[in-house]
């Protein structure tokens, strides 16, 4: 089975309806996304849609398990990777065909699916199955942008979750010295990169660590640059500031308009593009019209 991360929207498609793989979160900004029957890409304009890791598990587990393979574009996350483990039907379930493997993680799926609309903020720290998550995080998203990596992230949920706890406990201490050191490196990058376009919006302008609960100390929206996958986040530290900053729904005003094509996400948190590499300059210009926007929002609604 082949695991490929592949950023090119011609490629993808042949791979997917012409060589039977299977897509999940196959989004390519303007040229839009590519699906099959099980849609496990982000749903626009559904608000409330789930991520693929949670849909996988809950409705199509185990469905694919003699697929060609598995396409993604961008990067292999933690919500890519459990959904393609839970296709494949490797990890534990309730309704595993082997007993011994009838354990149920949806806690943990749902808490995958959180963390991927919301980013791992205080909320996401507090919950059941974060320690899991994070020790993926630690051993995986650093090599998270080739196919080596895609394929090394999904089995990774199988070892986590099957291994016995007592052996892996030492491995989930771990993730509190990763947390340590992204909790310094997000510092480090807010005093080196950090740029206040307004008062409400703080720019990270160079960064590879989830550093939003810091940097949400700053600022209540906060856009990073990220220097290895050139991706671009937008979060918000509240869905209420959201909704107060933005208007109704949200950061979706923003995202789901013409500035913005094939950006995707949700009320409090927006990704750019899938596969497309975004830049320093992309950063600044979309840092001043979020500024912008929410200045002209506030004369006509002011809090």
């Amino acid at each position: 089975m082949d695991f490929i991360i592949c950023n090119d929207y011609n490629e993808a498609w042949e791979l997917v309806h012409e060589r039977g793989y299977v897509p999940i979160n196959c989004n390519y900004g303007i040229r839009g996304s590519i699906t099959d029957s099980m849609e496990l890409g982000y749903i626009h304009n559904i608000e409330n849609s789930n991520s693929a890791a949670l849909r996988s598990y809950k409705n199509l587990f185990g469905s694919c398990k003699n697929a060609v393979g598995f396409v993604v574009a961008g990067i292999a996350t933690a919500d890519v990777t459990f959904a393609a483990a839970s296709l494949m039907g490797i990890i534990p379930h309730p309704n595993h065909e082997d007993s011994e493997m009838q354990q149920d993680y949806t806690y943990l799926a749902k808490t995958i699916d959180f963390v991927n609309k919301n980013g791992l903020t205080e909320e996401a720290m507090k919950m059941d199955g974060i320690e899991i998550v994070l020790t993926w995080d630690a051993i995986a998203s650093h090599q998270n942008t080739n196919n080596f990596g895609f394929e090394i992230g999904v089995w990774l949920w199988k070892n986590l979750l099957t291994a016995n706890y007592k052996k892996m406990a030492p491995f989930y201490k771990a993730h509190l010295d990763a947390e340590k050191e992204r909790h310094r490196q997000a510092i480090e990058d807010f005093e080196k990169g950090g740029l206040r376009i307004s008062r409400e919006v703080l720019i990270i302008q160079d960064s590879d660590v989830n550093g939003f609960r810091e940097w949400f100390k700053e600022a209540p929206v906060v856009l990073v640059f990220f220097k290895t996958s050139k991706r671009i986040i937008i979060n918000c530290r509240s869905a209420d500031e959201s909704i107060k900053l933005f208007g109704s729904k949200g950061l979706i005003r923003i995202i789901h308009n013409s500035k913005f094509p094939g950006w995707w996400g949700k009320q409090t948190i927006g990704y750019s593009p899938h596969g497309q590499k975004m830049t320093i300059n992309d950063l600044l210009s979309i840092g001043r019209y979020v500024a912008d926007y929410i200045e002209e929002y506030k004369k006509y609604n002011p809090y």
